[in-house]
């Protein structure tokens, strides 16, 4: 992870049935795999999954932008992984009952990711998720979560990037399509092989703070002109495994669990 990098903020191509929410492809714009190369057979439909009673699932008793606990439409995420990668929904182990979504990507040009936009009102995001990770010996950074507020053109993202030895936050100010230098903020690393509530909140306003942390204790946090020109917003999450790089390979494999995704757009 270089001092400096070029990153593109999360697009969006259309809107959803609810008119709040955007379908976000996750990693595919920062790793360079179009549609077509996305395994076709990796992509989920949580709808069409046995019956859940909607109203007794976690997002159902949760006041939010847009939730996902993967158990039943509409708390659902589309899922989506390229090479060897998969990206389905599980019951084998979860933080709300009774599924979750699990990401494997085996070493090598591999990977799996998921992601979501809402549109509305506000410049501050709010997300919260659940997460469970497990690799060893990674050199190659990967891109693990992704978070990003836009209006009118310009955009704050937030890229959470990690390898087995160290973890940074690459703060982008972008304007006019959302491409630019980055700068990286130091990061502790993520729990490995136990599930990890995570807390990332973003006020983007002109003296802004940024914070990411796991259970609690803080794992970066940025303060700077985060501000942006008014009107109305998007925001996006996303979460990938796979080489942040599209020229890289992973060095070895990446596997994950992902369960009750929480995003809010405040004023």
């Amino acid at each position: 992870m270089g001092p400096t990098h070029c990153a593109i903020a999360l697009l969006f191509a259309a809107a959803c049935s609810n008119p709040e929410t955007v379908p976000n492809d996750g990693g595919a714009g920062e790793s360079g795999t179009s549609d077509a190369a996305v395994d076709a057979g990796s992509v989920v439909d949580a709808a069409a999954d046995a019956p859940v009673d909607a109203t007794k699932t976690f997002c159902s008793t949760v006041d939010a932008s847009f939730c996902a606990d993967f158990d039943q439409y509409p708390y659902i995420m589309t899922l989506d992984a390229f090479g060897q990668g998969d990206a389905s929904l599980v019951t084998t182990s979860f933080v709300s009952p009774p599924q979750s979504a699990h990401f494997w990507a085996p070493a090598g040009k591999n990977g799996a990711f998921t992601g979501q936009g809402v549109q509305g009102v506000g410049t501050h995001l709010q997300v919260e998720l659940d997460l469970m990770l497990s690799t060893s010996g990674l050199t190659t950074p990967v891109e693990l979560l992704r978070f990003s507020v836009s209006q009118s053109g310009s955009t704050r993202n937030f890229e959470y990037v990690i390898t087995s030895a160290a973890a940074e936050l690459d703060v982008g100010v972008f304007a006019d399509g959302g491409i630019g230098p980055t700068q990286p903020v130091p990061a502790t690393l993520p729990p490995l092989g136990a599930w990890t509530h995570v807390t990332f909140d973003a006020d983007c306003v002109q003296n802004g703070t940024v914070s990411l942390a796991f259970d609690g204790t803080t794992a970066v946090t940025y303060t700077g002109d985060l501000s942006l020109p008014g009107g109305n917003a998007t925001a996006n999450f996303g979460f990938n495994a796979d080489a942040q790089d599209a020229q890289d390979a992973l060095s070895v494999s990446v596997e994950a669990y992902l369960d009750d995704v929480v995003i809010r757009l405040t004023p």
